[in-house]
């Protein structure tokens, strides 16, 4: 509680460490953090549980950080936490960082080219099976977000959402969560995909306003 930080971040090698029943509340940051590697081969951020956990107030500093953020990190499992009061999302689940970046683009220095097949380094977005063969290096992948609870999303900035995936890997589940009372004029969506997201699978939440 009352940290300038984020709550808690498990990066780069976190692999089936579990996340339960803990308060996050007012910080400068994010709530809970799964930091993984660039894109590139190495893909070891995964299999981690968030389980229970009650996360509000957070991102009072650096505005657009989330309450839960898996970031390159996939095989997690997301379930029956509640998240209110963001600055920005509620939730991030992505990579939204390509082989082609630029060095100075967005997380462009978190690539890792060494990795990247000569073939891949310049393709670009536009269709399925061009992110077929780069989906390989972007390991937001088979996360399973279900059961949460989100409420008063995108207090402080524009074009955020409640649930947020973007520019990741195939196979992540948003099911069964309870989004409400997310009435910035600027959201978008409630749960959003983004940035030429294919094989997600969003099935049946439930969004209400008063």
């Amino acid at each position: 509680m009352n940290s300038g930080g984020s709550g808690l971040r498990l990066d780069l090698h976190a692999q089936r460490n579990r996340i339960a029943n803990c308060e996050l509340t007012h910080l400068g940051e994010a709530g809970i953090l799964l930091a993984a590697y660039g894109p590139g081969t190495k893909d070891v951020n995964h299999h981690n549980d968030i389980v229970n956990n009650y996360i509000h107030h957070f991102s009072e500093i650096t505005w657009h950080s989330p309450g839960l953020w898996a970031w390159q990190s996939g095989h997690n499992r997301m379930i029956h936490n509640e998240l209110h009061h963001s600055g920005y999302s509620a939730v991030l689940i992505t990579t939204r960082v390509e082989p082609d970046r630029s060095l100075n683009g967005e997380g462009g220095r978190t690539v890792r080219r060494h990795e990247i097949a000569a073939e891949d380094k310049s393709r670009r977005r536009g269709g399925y099976e061009s992110w077929k063969i780069r989906e390989k290096y972007n390991h937001a992948r088979h996360n399973l977000f279900e059961y949460n609870e989100i409420s008063h999303s995108v207090q402080l900035l524009s074009d955020g959402n409640g649930i947020y995936v973007s520019g990741t890997g195939a196979g992540n589940i948003v099911r069964y969560n309870y989004l409400h009372d997310n009435l910035a004029h600027s959201l978008p969506a409630a749960i959003r995909c983004d940035d030429d997201q294919h094989e997600t699978l969003i099935y049946p939440n439930y969004s209400r306003t008063p």
